[in-house]
């Protein structure tokens, strides 16, 4: 998982009972953390849904470097074979 993605899942959960702190916090319970893989520095988004409040990971912004990459897929050239780069690619030149 990325910076993070978080996978989508529907789960049979039970209800889980949290209180909000002095400092205005919840956690989490481990189980829903490790099941929706909320790692430290998770960004996750709170949506009021009349009387549901959805929790959700926040999508990460696709950094710059993506949209290149979105940009030239698919313009290499099919000559050479993903076997035949590797083998190139592994191949060091001889040191005098």
């Amino acid at each position: 998982m990325s910076k993070r993605n978080c996978p989508q899942y529907t789960l049979p959960l039970k209800i889980a009972l949290m209180k909000v702190t002095a400092k205005q916090q919840v956690t989490m319970p481990q189980s829903i953390r490790k099941t929706f893989g909320l790692l430290p520095e998770t960004e996750v988004e709170f949506m009021d849904q009349g009387e549901t409040l959805l929790i959700r990971c926040k999508r990460p912004q696709p950094h710059r470097g993506w949209a290149l990459v979105k940009r030239m897929r698919g313009m290499a050239s099919p000559s050479i074979t993903t076997d035949q780069l590797l083998r190139l690619s592994r191949k060091h030149p001889k040191s005098s």
